[in-house]
């Protein structure tokens, strides 16, 4: 798990997507897979991400 809010290439569920890429996608950068369909984040083109917020708060697990 890469926690570091200062680090732009951050991936916190270690699914080989950035934080960042994640919150443009709409994935949440708190679970490797996002849907629950067995496939991770990174690779899975069909996440639907119609169901999932396009904003998460990270300040709770980085402690700010």
């Amino acid at each position: 798990m890469d926690i570091d809010p200062s680090d732009a290439n951050s991936d916190t569920d270690d699914d080989g997507l950035t934080d960042l890429a994640e919150t443009l996608q709409s994935t949440n950068p708190l679970s490797n897979d996002t849907d629950g369909d067995g496939i991770l984040d990174a690779v899975d083109t069909e996440n639907n991400k119609a169901a999932y917020p396009k904003k998460y708060v990270l300040d709770s697990i980085y402690g700010t």
